[in-house]
């Protein structure tokens, strides 16, 4: 009779024993894995802002120009107002590097990396078109950047302009489009001489040819998994 009343209270303590040592074990085992399921998204909402001024190269306010953050296949967008004002909002915060381009008609576009959080500001210049810049002929791909061969010529004022120079491994007077397809950073210098012999000042284009999706670093910064892609800024 004792042997059955010990063996009830040995089935009834267990179960309790169990619940007291395990219970806060699995607890704290579910907290790490919703902790770490949060830290992981947290580096995907879009909370990230880009946010600034558009200014010409005399810092006057420019109004009504596009800037544009490329990410992900996609981008966001916003028009500068009146002081120049920008924000661009709902961009994903991650560890890729967005490439954030100004444009307005009548100026050169404008480019930049930026890694962005919120909050983030970068003010953009803008300068005005002169008797002669250069033209750019490719397939845009991933974040705005030229997945082909980019072909490059310049347009220009007959009546001004007359002899464009320009170095791409080397000086060479401009006749027609040439083609850039190396693979790395690339600086293209040129300048323009008019009728009464005056030059130019001289200016560069810098080109960045990316290939195979691989993790590489420029400027500090880490471009991760980036697709094959060309880009070029003033």
């Amino acid at each position: 009779m004792k042997n059955n009343i010990l063996k009830k209270k040995v089935w009834v303590v267990l179960p309790i024993l169990f619940m007291i040592i395990f219970l806060p074990v699995t607890q704290g085992l579910k907290l790490t894995e919703n902790s770490a399921f949060e830290k992981t998204t947290f580096n995907t909402i879009n909370e990230g802002t880009l946010s600034g001024f558009v200014r010409d190269s005399s810092n006057n306010s420019i109004e009504g120009a596009l800037v544009r953050v490329y990410f992900h296949e996609e981008y966001r967008e916003n028009y500068s107002d009146s002081t120049g004002y920008y924000h661009v909002i709902d961009i994903p915060i991650c560890y890729c590097i967005k490439n954030a381009t100004c444009s307005k008609e009548g100026y050169q576009t404008d480019n930049v990396l930026l890694s962005i959080y919120e909050n983030t500001t970068y003010d953009f210049t803008l300068y005005p078109l002169d008797s002669c810049y250069p033209s750019y002929n490719g397939t845009i791909g991933w974040n705005g950047w030229y997945i082909s061969p980019v072909q490059v010529s310049f347009i220009y004022n007959p009546e001004e302009v007359a002899e464009i120079w320009y170095n791409y491994n080397g000086w060479r007077n401009y006749t027609e489009t040439f083609t850039i397809d190396e693979q790395g950073s690339i600086i293209v210098e040129y300048y323009w001489i008019d009728y009464e012999g005056v030059q130019s000042p001289i200016q560069t284009l810098l080109l960045i040819l990316i290939k195979h999706h691989q993790i590489q670093r420029f400027n500090g910064m880490f471009l991760k998994k980036v697709s094959d892609g060309i880009l070029i800024s003033k």
